[in-house]
């Protein structure tokens, strides 16, 4: 099998992939930050940390397998040559040592590239972001299209499952509510949720599929390059992931500014046509999804 090279195996998705990989027998090379090495203290890998990513790099050859999992994930943050150097020029630097060397390379992209899109959500370039995270992912989808790079993009949905806590606000919304629910909120289930209108449904996907999907991505020939929708194909409403914990819930509303509201990204509905011709296994439902991830957080 190709050596693996996991870059953010130490954020969400990379440390429940690296889990997954460990699982399989797969010892990859990591590249993550220092101060999110605590969060993969379990498994097995080797280590590098940001500042030797040329190294990292270098080590790139056609027996490898890059999946570039590493960004700055956050919606919130501010266009900027930091925000660009970590979702673009790092992703544009693995593109072209993997072109060159003819190893694999596989990327996530974001759903938050279809902006305000409520209707056609295939994978498709003309669309217009609402925050600059999603701008850079767009703009690194258009650059290695343009450029007719080899590359497998993965557009990941509104993603959710164990490892979240880190995230702090950029946490999914499921595990927002999670934290909410007694016995994990020490106290009375209460749920607050920002009062939103029109009522946002968003397409949320189990962290345990993304790993799931990329296996069999590695070193599959029936892959062709291009961009991949990943997600569950259901939009579904905030209140639906109470409703999955919490019979009779106690919810209440909490206003948000105007400004917040310019950014947010009310639906979303993977299409997935696309990923269909090469994944056919079915989607973790919200419900079986949710008590997986509920049941992380007790441990």
């Amino acid at each position: 099998m190709a050596k693996i090279f996991l870059t953010g195996g130490a954020g969400f998705i990379g440390q429940n992939l690296l889990r997954f990989l460990n699982a399989k027998g797969v010892r990859p090379l990591v590249l993550d930050k220092w101060s999110n090495l605590g969060n993969i203290y379990d498994c097995d890998f080797e280590w590098y940390d940001v500042a030797q990513t040329d190294e990292f790099i270098n080590q790139i050859n056609r027996d490898s397998c890059v999946i570039h999992m590493g960004a700055n994930s956050s919606t919130q943050a501010k266009m900027g040559p930091e925000l660009w150097a970590d979702n673009v020029i790092l992703s544009q630097r693995l593109a072209i040592k993997c072109n060159l060397e003819c190893a694999q390379f596989i990327y996530a992209s974001s759903a938050a590239t279809y902006g305000a899109e409520q209707v056609d959500f295939s994978e498709r370039l003309n669309l217009k972001p609402l925050n600059a995270y999603g701008f850079t992912k767009l703009y690194f989808d258009k650059w290695i299209t343009n450029n007719s790079m080899h590359g497998i993009g993965l557009r990941f949905f509104n993603v959710y499952g164990p490892g979240e806590q880190h995230k702090g606000d950029m946490a999914s919304v499921v595990t927002k509510v999670i934290l909410q629910k007694e016995p994990i909120c020490q106290g009375d289930s209460h749920y607050i949720l920002l009062d939103i209108t029109p009522t946002p449904r968003r397409d949320f996907v189990y962290v345990g599929d993304i790993c799931k999907v990329i296996w069999q991505a590695i070193g599959n020939g029936l892959v062709k390059d291009g961009l991949y929708n990943v997600g569950s194909g259901t939009p579904e409403t905030f209140n639906s992931i109470i409703y999955c914990l919490d019979a009779s819930p106690h919810i209440e509303y909490t206003p948000c500014s105007s400004e917040f509201l310019k950014t947010y990204q009310k639906y979303t509905c993977a299409d997935l046509t696309k990923l269909r011709t090469w994944y056919t296994e079915p989607m973790t439902s919200l419900r079986d999804g949710i008590g997986k991830t509920f049941a992380s957080y007790q441990k």
